[in-house]
């Protein structure tokens, strides 16, 4: 994951910087519209701590969306399973 996000990073940057030098050769000409656009990257995660995030990516912007919880229920067998997996199964399965 570190490495995925190091390779994001220079990307978005190199993007960033490819499409500021676009944008700057077209003004300069009879006008035009850019081939590279900067990268735009959006991530969601229910778990990670944002801020950090957004300051590690050059202090992106961060949105919060309001999340949901659902109740989560635990059900046990009454007896022990002999394949647990098949058992999972049968049981998703009757559940949906």
């Amino acid at each position: 994951t570190d490495l995925l996000l190091a390779l994001l990073k220079d990307m978005v940057r190199y993007r960033s910087a490819v499409a500021a030098e676009e944008s700057k050769d077209l003004s300069k000409s009879s006008g035009g519209v850019t081939g590279t656009r900067p990268l735009k990257l959006i991530v969601a995660s229910a778990t990670m701590n944002a801020a950090s995030f957004g300051e590690y990516f050059d202090n992106a912007p961060i949105i919060e969306v309001p999340g949901r919880r659902f109740s989560v229920d635990i059900l046990y067998t009454k007896t022990p399973q002999p394949d647990y997996v098949a058992s999972a199964v049968r049981t998703v399965l009757h559940i949906h």
